[in-house]
Formats: structure tokens, C-alpha cells, sequence
């Protein structure tokens, strides 16, 4: 079963998350583990907030453990994660996120 695994990182800012990011090697063309459907972060009201969507919460535990967890010990100054399981009933078909190039500029008029 599909899970939205969300997880609150208190007090972080952007630079330790792509410090974390680089320590997992996905700061430049990122080889995602298995099962992971999609990947989102942001800053939220408290700190860094991460939501993604796996395949089975076994498959995020399989990377918790055994390359998550260590690339966050390596960063200096995080905080232990809270995280959040909810199990998936509907999943919107990924092509529905996608946007043009263009999507929201203005088109020049032509004379």
C-alpha cells in the first residue's frame, strides 16, 4: 500500500537540506531509491518540511536506515526528523502536475 511518509525537520533552513541532499548524492542527477514516487520540500512554519509518496512504507524505511539516516548524521546541527505516516487512498496521475516552459508568462502580443 502507498504511503505519504511527512517529515518535519524543526529549525531547518534550505542549506541544511541540500546539504543532505548532496550527502545522498542527489544534488545533481539523483539516482532515486526504490519505491519512491515523488519527493517535495519545503519551508514550513517550524522549519523544513518534506512530503513524499512510496510504494510501501518498508521501502522508506529500507532507505531510512540504510542511506537517509547516516547522510543526515553527517550534517551537522539536524535535529531528529518527526515523521509521519498516512496510508494512500488516491493517488492523481502525475501527468496533472506537469506545466509548460510557458505556463503563467506573458505572451507578447505580435503586431
Amino acid at each position: 500500500m502507498a504511503v505519504m511518509m511527512i517529515v518535519e525537520l524543526p529549525g531547518v533552513g534550505k542549506d541544511k537540506y541540500d546539504q543532505v541532499m548532496k550527502e545522498l548524492g542527489f544534488d545533481k542527477k539523483p539516482s532515486w531509491p526504490k519505491g519512491i514516487l515523488s519527493h517535495t520540500a519545503g519551508a514550513g512554519p517550524n522549519g523544513w518540511t518534506v512530503v513524499d509518496l512510496w510504494e510501501s512504507e518498508a521501502d522508506f524505511d529500507a532507505f531510512q536506515k540504510s542511506r537517509l539516516g547516516p547522510a543526515m548524521q553527517r550534517v551537522t546541527g539536524m535535529p531528529q526528523p518527526k515523521i509521519t505516516v498516512v496510508p494512500v487512498s488516491f493517488i492523481h496521475p502525475k501527468s496533472a502536475g506537469k506545466r509548460k516552459a510557458s505556463a503563467g508568462k506573458k505572451k507578447k502580443k505580435s503586431r
